[in-house]
C-alpha cells in the first residue's frame, strides 16, 4: 500500500516533470521564432537616388539616372515632390502623378518609358519663380512620409 506521503512525493514529481517540459516547449519555441525571423528578413537597403541638373535659361532640368529601392523600382503613386527654399519653406508640393508632362506647371514630370515607375531617363523640368539656385527639390514617400531625396538647385 502506498502512504499518503508517496503519493504527494509522485505528484509533486508529476507536476515538476511536465513544468519542466512546458518550458523547454515555449523556450524552442521562442528561439525558433527569432532565428526563422532572423534568417527570413532581408537586409533593408535605402532607397537609392541619383541625378544629373541640367541648367538652363532659369530653368532646372533633374535627369534621374539611378532610382531604386533595394531591387525595386520606386513606384510613382507612393512619391511626393516639393520644392523648398534655404530656410526650408515649401514653396510647391505635389504628388508626382499630378505633375506628369504638365507643361503649364513651373514644376513638372516627365516619366520617359511610361512605365509608372521612377527610373533612369525620367526627368523634372523646374520653371520660373521656384527656379532659383539654392531651393532644394525634395522627393519623399507618400506612403511613410520617408523623405527619400533632396536634390539642390545650383
Amino acid at each position: 500500500m502506498v502512504t499518503k506521503s508517496r503519493k504527494i512525493e509522485k505528484k509533486e514529481i508529476f507536476i515538476l516533470v511536465a513544468a519542466l517540459l512546458i518550458s523547454f516547449v515555449i523556450v524552442s519555441m521562442l528561439l525558433y521564432i527569432y532565428f526563422n525571423h532572423l534568417e527570413s528578413t532581408p537586409y533593408w537597403v535605402p532607397p537609392k537616388i541619383s541625378y544629373e541638373i541640367i541648367a538652363e535659361n532659369d530653368n532646372y532640368t533633374i535627369r534621374i539616372t539611378e532610382a531604386k529601392e533595394g531591387d525595386s523600382p520606386l513606384d510613382l503613386e507612393q512619391l511626393g515632390v516639393g520644392v523648398v527654399n534655404g530656410t526650408q519653406s515649401i514653396l510647391k508640393v505635389e504628388d508626382l502623378t499630378k505633375l506628369f508632362y504638365n507643361t503649364t506647371s513651373n514644376l513638372s514630370f516627365y516619366d520617359e518609358d511610361n512605365d509608372g515607375k521612377l527610373s533612369k531617363g525620367d526627368f523634372f523640368v523646374i520653371r520660373g519663380n521656384i527656379a532659383i539656385e539654392g531651393r532644394i527639390l525634395r522627393i519623399w514617400s507618400t506612403y511613410t512620409g520617408e523623405l527619400l531625396k533632396n536634390i539642390p538647385f545650383k
